[in-house]
């Protein structure tokens, strides 16, 4: 699970703000997933993260409805709706590669 994780954290995603409470939000977002034999996207779920992180943040005034991108845990900067196509494209396709890697090396 620790290898997912750390795939999943440095793996740029882009999430819709839910709420905010103070200096923390809560994002709807896909997690990368591994079901044993290929690795894609699960279906949104939440995920509670800070606003700032060492006293600076890239959206200090990020809002409900706001759709962002993850990067590490920290809120990297707000999407456009091209964005964000953009994004899931480039996952899509990258994920593509990977499984198909990951077949090849599969008994």
């Amino acid at each position: 699970q620790h290898p997912l994780t750390i795939l999943d954290n440095c793996r740029i995603t882009w999430g819709k703000v839910l709420s905010r409470s103070g200096d923390d939000v809560e994002l709807s977002c896909r997690r990368l997933v591994w079901d044993g034999r290929a690795l894609g996207l699960s279906q949104p779920s939440t995920r509670r993260l800070a606003v700032f992180s060492d006293g600076y943040s890239a959206v200090p005034d990020v809002a409900v409805g706001d759709q962002v991108a993850v990067h590490w845990g920290r809120l990297c900067g707000r999407l456009q709706p091209e964005q964000i196509e953009a994004l899931a494209d480039a996952t899509a396709r990258q994920l593509t590669v990977t499984n198909q890697r990951l077949m090849q090396r599969s008994p």
